[in-house]
């Protein structure tokens, strides 16, 4: 009976470990200095850095939001599905008139009155300082990201290979010589450009045309970024990380980051195991039922959701049932036969 309760604990902790709680997908991130970082992502949910640690702040949606920028620290923007945008004043995340109930994928701007967001069916909108006005694009096509050198010179990219081009005035279509989907795109000047997506897709804008790059993968891109045009880094699908260093892109190693993650994995998941073997060891060990119930219900309420790759490491939860066993037969040997 008591092993029973134990193991039934341990399932109840299975449970909760794999499918309780909330986990939050992050889409974008932009900060202005080392110490004023904004994280976004599904559900509203918007983060942000300080110096110290991270705390949640409060964006009155539950609308999954994809792109943030700011031209300060006092003056960013949140843009996501239904057309909303944010605006964080230094102080609140407030709403703002779209115009828009498209999804919205990006956002960039050359100053605090001079804005742009794209998104699904070719959306483009720009704002002055005062409010949002739609733009044409020429295209119905999604619009993944949008970048720019300055306020005359942007681009924007999305499905298909779309390439959208806005010298000030207006939007024109380039060609960009690939039909895969670009997900992201930089900068480090008007003559060098990148935009990176599916299949491993990474194009380079030389001030005159597009031109492919060999990047040695197929994963997909969603993010570029660098800090001068020999230092650029693209991330993608499966701790997709690659550098270029002003000549060719090669694969860069994750490293500590991954170390960090692995670490974090094991300790989520092998605490609220030892919980729950030692709740059933001393259950079993003085043949108490409600104790091995306890050390599962504890188990289950210490266990926290944590997945990597979408692989959910709480289940790891089951090896303390097999030690569990392990330990009961240890303790209650099995009475040998009389001869």
């Amino acid at each position: 009976m008591c092993i029973a309760a134990g193991v039934l604990g341990l399932i109840l902790a299975i449970i909760w470990a794999t499918t309780g709680g909330t986990t939050h997908h992050f889409y974008s991130v932009w900060g202005s200095s080392s110490s004023d970082v904004f994280a976004i992502g599904d559900s509203g949910i918007i983060l942000h850095y300080e110096g110290g640690s991270w705390s949640t702040m409060t964006s009155d949606t539950t609308n999954h939001l994809y792109g943030v920028w700011g031209s300060s620290s006092s003056d960013v923007f949140a843009v996501g599905d239904s057309g909303i945008i944010l605006h964080y004043d230094g102080s609140s995340w407030s709403t703002m008139t779209s115009g828009t109930t498209n999804i919205l994928q990006g956002v960039w701007g050359g100053s605090s009155s001079d804005v742009f967001a794209v998104g699904d069916s070719g959306t483009v909108l720009h704002y002055d300082g005062s409010s949002w006005s739609t733009m044409t694009s020429g295209t119905t096509n999604i619009l993944q990201g949008v970048w720019g050198g300055s306020s005359s010179d942007g681009f924007a990219v999305g499905e298909s290979g779309t390439v959208l081009h806005y010298d000030g005035s207006s939007w024109s279509t380039m060609t960009s010589s690939t039909t895969n989907t670009l997900q992201g795109v930089w900068g480090s000047s008007s003559s060098d450009v990148l935009a990176v997506g599916d299949s491993g897709s990474i194009l380079h804008y030389d001030g005159s045309s597009w031109s492919t790059m060999a990047s040695g993968i197929t994963n997909t891109f969603y993010g570029v970024w660098g800090s001068s045009s020999s230092d650029v880094f693209a991330v993608g699908d499966s701790d997709t990380l690659m550098h270029y260093n002003g000549s060719s892109w090669s694969a860069t190693t994750i490293g500590i980051a991954g170390g960090i993650v692995w670490t974090t994995a094991i300790l989520m998941s092998v605490i609220p195991s030892a919980i729950a073997i030692l709740g059933g060891y001393f259950a079993l060990k003085r043949k108490n039922f409600w104790l091995a119930i306890l050390g599962g219900v504890a188990a289950m309420l210490f266990a926290p959701t944590f997945s990597y790759q979408g692989i959910p490491l709480g289940a790891a939860l089951p090896l303390a049932a097999v030690v569990l066993i392990i330990l009961s037969r240890k303790e209650f040997p099995q009475k040998q036969a009389k001869p």
